[in-house]
């Protein structure tokens, strides 16, 4: 009798679970921004996400670093040699934001790899996990005190997940009453004196 209602309930929560996405997220097409404290960001701080790459990074006309953004992922490579520890009091610090993956979807991790590694610079570990931070739409990369060799890069991919709901008054009445009503079944199911 209760595998009966186990099942029923079961298929009831399986119908009032929300749908799957029918596609998969993508950013391509979507406009993005990109800031960074230390170089100019070009050839404008806004791009459309579609092939190739959306940003480079320049100091004094000499082009730095390329950004690339993917459909899930963002790709930033070394364009020279960087091992310029004089920016003491202001990191690199990249962000790219504006990251609209559709309705109800969010930035919910980061994966960090590189394609070489990229060493420290005055006590520093490198470039690490630990450099990169996020909001639910937007990036940011640390990259202060490192040694980054030409054409190394730092690929960021996304975790997505569903932004957080607030349940409404309502929902959470249903339930109450639910519980209530499994309850009462358990309380029913004993004799009286057993």
């Amino acid at each position: 009798m209760h595998d009966g209602k186990l099942a029923l309930l079961l298929a009831t929560s399986l119908a009032l679970a929300p749908p799957l996405p029918a596609e998969a997220a993508s950013l391509v097409g979507t406009s993005v921004t990109a800031t960074d404290t230390f170089w100019t960001v070009g050839p404008a701080a806004t791009a459309v996400v579609g092939n190739g790459i959306e940003f480079t990074l320049s100091l004094f006309g000499v082009d730095g670093f390329t950004v690339d953004v993917t459909a899930d992922a963002i790709v930033m490579t070394g364009i020279y040699s960087l091992a310029d520890p004089h920016n003491l009091t202001s990191p690199f610090l990249l962000t790219v934001g504006d990251l609209n993956f559709g309705p109800g979807l969010v930035i919910t991790g980061v994966n960090f790899s590189t394609s070489q590694t990229i060493g420290g610079l005055l006590g520093s570990d490198g470039l690490v996990a630990s450099d990169v931070s996020f909001t639910t739409d937007s990036v940011s990369l640390n990259y202060n005190f490192v040694s980054w060799p030409r054409g190394a890069s730092v690929t960021l991919t996304f975790d997505l997940g569903p932004a957080a709901t607030v349940p409404e008054p309502a929902s959470l009445m249903l339930l109450g009453f639910g519980l209530a009503g499994l309850a009462a079944t358990r309380r029913r199911s004993h004799p009286a004196g057993a």
